[in-house]
């Protein structure tokens, strides 16, 4: 890209409700469904019935949750899209939070419930109970799926293993370091750094693997 200052959006979009109800599986208004197919016509998404369908079923499947997903998602890259955004991404309309869906992901971690993290957001917090495990891929798909319906730059919100490691409480690695040094403050730097480093090892270096490969 030659321009400069190349156009994107930074943080991720707020789920409509639409997407939010059906995901859970409550009951949608006739107002909100008429509000998903009309953004649907303004940002020039078609077959907007298909979505309709699926929203006014009382009962949702799996998989109609997963398109449901997949709707958003294209609702989101449609708009960056319509903006006139350089760099487009989902939104991030797959995920249910940045830090819960990276740590609901892999193995490792026990989550203990909400807090707050500022104002009027909340976290679901985990514990950090033994080594961490790449599992499954935990990015890819919202990226094949943005790259299956763009052809602008694609970007890949990526949550850092520093934000990670501080949002976690660190059980398994205190426990290690408390063996090893008798001071407090060189115990929680100690197990910090061990926690860090194995997550960057055993699950941000994969994911990123994946997603080099798949063409990020």
């Amino acid at each position: 890209m030659d321009k400069i200052f190349p156009t994107q959006e930074i943080g991720s979009l707020a789920k409509p409700a639409w997407r939010v109800k059906a995901y859970r599986g409550e009951p949608l208004s006739q107002e909100e469904i008429s509000e998903a197919i009309e953004w649907g016509r303004k940002l020039g998404v078609e077959d907007t019935e298909a979505l309709a369908k699926i929203l006014k079923k009382r009962e949702k499947t799996v998989e109609d949750r997963k398109a449901v997903l997949q709707w958003s998602a294209l609702y989101a890259i449609r708009l960056f899209e319509t903006a006139g955004l350089d760099i487009i991404f989902d939104g991030e309309q797959w995920r249910s939070e940045m830090y819960e869906h990276v740590i609901r992901n892999t193995e490792g971690f026990e989550f203990l419930g909400y807090v707050k993290s500022f104002d009027y957001r909340y976290f679901n917090k985990a514990a950090c109970i033994s080594k961490p495990k790449y599992v499954k891929p935990f990015y890819l798909d919202e990226f094949l799926f943005t790259k299956e319906n763009t052809r602008k730059i694609i970007k890949v919100p990526f949550t850092g293993p520093y934000t990670l490691v501080d949002w976690t409480f660190n059980e398994y690695y205190e426990k290690k370091a408390a063996s090893q040094a008798r001071d407090f403050k060189q115990r929680k730097a100690s197990a910090r750094r061990e926690f860090l480093f194995d997550l960057v090892k055993e699950v941000v270096r994969p994911e990123i693997a994946k997603l080099i490969e798949a063409g990020a």
